[in-house]
């Protein structure tokens, strides 16, 4: 047993073992992984952070160009202004001047109303063309102010564009390496951690193997013993013939005890069961020759236990003896049952409830087994 034990003992510390590697096997995948989902993360922050960035700065630029636009806009349209505003001067003036001169003119004759109608005529053709090239050439200039503007912002967004995408191809470049050494130093592990687990694994084989086709010799010895120890009849296992019967309102246990086992035999209820309990004693003395005598003293203890489907009432259990048998009426519990006020309680002495005690069988023999028929306690 002590080699067994020790051999029990080696094959769990090498179990021991293989559940550290593995746990160990573990962690570090854990930690890759973790690692890997780290990077990842970082990547795309960093992604997002970049894009957010670039989509800021053009908006930026868009916003500066579209506010100079608005503000050439602004600044034609007051000239504009402006200048209607001093052409409507003008000709007022020269409306003003052109009555006074019309006035004049109608009296010293129709002769110079003629001459001062063309003069009138000429001088407002030339003032409407001097305006009008005043507005095209502020036109023109404020035109190739904003063409000027919007080609060199076009340049630095371009310019912008092209230094954000090599930042992020570069950055690209060296995530996809990063990524390609952890693959790689992960493989190393999971290739050392394979091949340890696998030597691990074929000696742990090696020693069941050695362990099995040590305990199978013991196993067949023990058989050996056991079947030699079997025939003995001392070991064999003794039982009461009993039948339990469900009857509606109460159990009745039916045993076959012999007259002079009865004084040693007792029953009663434990929680939600019925145990049977029994002792025999014999103690046989006889000479054979003047002076030499033997003698035999045998002990044995019976102890047998029916489950019960229903809570019984242990205190109202009365025996009656049918010949040979002894019959135990124990009524069940309802919501119209009541504790018989005529029973009292049973007390035992210490040697009846050392029977209550289950049977201690030797280790070498294995334990009986019984199961309970519908209406009857036999023993499979």
């Amino acid at each position: 047993m002590s080699k067994i034990s020790s051999d029990y003992s080696g094959r769990d510390e090498l179990q021991e073992q293989y559940r550290a590697q593995q746990e160990a096997k573990e962690q570090i995948r854990d930690q890759n992984e973790q690692e890997l989902d780290r990077l990842k993360q970082s990547y795309a922050a960093q992604k997002a952070d970049n894009a957010d960035r670039f989509e800021r700065s053009i908006q930026a630029e868009k916003i500066n160009h579209y506010d100079q636009l608005r503000k050439t806009k602004r600044e034609l349209n007051r000239e504009q202004a402006r200048l209607e505003t001093d052409g409507r001067k003008i000709i007022s003036q020269k409306t003003a001047d052109n009555t006074k001169a019309e006035l004049a003119a109608a009296r010293e004759g129709e002769s110079r109303v003629n001459e001062v109608k063309q003069k009138y005529a000429a001088s407002e053709e030339y003032e409407r063309n001097q305006m009008l090239n005043a507005q095209n050439e502020i036109r023109t200039n404020h035109r190739r102010s904003a063409e000027a503007i919007l080609k060199d912002s076009e340049t630095k967004i371009g310019k912008l564009h092209d230094d954000k995408a090599k930042a992020l191809e570069q950055a690209q470049t060296t995530h996809a390496i990063a990524l390609q050494q952890m693959e790689d130093h992960y493989n190393g592990l999971r290739t050392g951690a394979q091949e340890q687990y696998e030597s691990g694994l074929k000696n742990l084989y090696q020693r069941t193997q050695d362990e099995f086709g040590q305990k199978q010799l013991l196993h067949s010895k023990m058989i050996e013993a056991y079947q030699k120890r079997a025939q003995d009849p001392f070991y064999s296992i003794n039982r009461y013939d009993s039948d339990l019967l469900d009857i509606g309102d109460e159990y009745v246990l039916r045993v076959k005890v012999p007259d002079y086992e009865r004084n040693q035999f007792r029953v009663q209820v434990a929680g939600q069961e019925i145990q049977l309990m029994g002792i025999r004693h014999n103690e046989e003395k006889t000479e054979i020759e003047p002076g030499r005598w033997i003698s035999s003293n045998s002990h044995q203890t019976v102890s047998e236990r029916y489950p019960l489907d229903h809570p019984v009432d242990g205190r109202s259990m009365t025996m009656s003896e049918q010949g040979d048998w002894l019959e135990y009426h124990l009524p069940k519990f309802n919501k119209n049952h009541r504790y018989s006020d005529a029973v009292q309680p049973k007390t035992y002495d210490p040697d009846e409830l050392a029977l209550v005690k289950e049977i201690e069988f030797p280790k070498s023999l294995p334990r009986p087994a019984f199961s309970k028929k519908s209406d009857s306690g036999t023993m499979a």
